[in-house]
């Protein structure tokens, strides 16, 4: 895949503190038709996005994993929904933040507390 440099390049990037090159290069990454990693991009993608104060954005990137598969690879869909929850959230949007909140919850309800922390996981 010629464009898997710009994943790596955006993790890169992100763990330097550079979310507005991240975001670029995660864009870059993306291209139809969608690869595994694709998923993972689009997650990264959309985080950054929030932080940066564009949350309408970023839900457009979440909204395509919800619609997506991906080589047979799916992306954790509780991890959509927690990262649509936290764009929500950053619009100001409350309710629509605590529905997707609530599916999180019900779908980690048994799951082991070690991958809550690892995920970052607050209800």
């Amino acid at each position: 895949d010629r464009r898997a440099h710009h994943h790596a390049r955006g993790l890169l990037l992100a763990a330097r503190g550079d979310t507005k090159r991240a975001i670029a290069e995660r864009r870059a990454a993306r291209a139809p038709p969608p690869r595994t990693y694709h998923g993972c991009v689009n997650l990264d993608l959309a985080d950054a996005l929030t932080r940066r104060g564009r949350p309408d954005e970023a839900l457009a990137a979440l909204r395509a994993l919800l619609r997506a598969t991906t080589d047979g690879f799916v992306l954790p869909l509780p991890r959509v929904h927690a990262a649509i929850a936290r764009a929500h959230d950053a619009a100001g949007r409350r309710d629509s933040a605590a529905a997707h909140r609530n599916w999180v919850a019900a779908a980690w309800a048994g799951a082991d507390p070690d991958y809550l922390a690892r995920v970052g996981w607050r209800r």
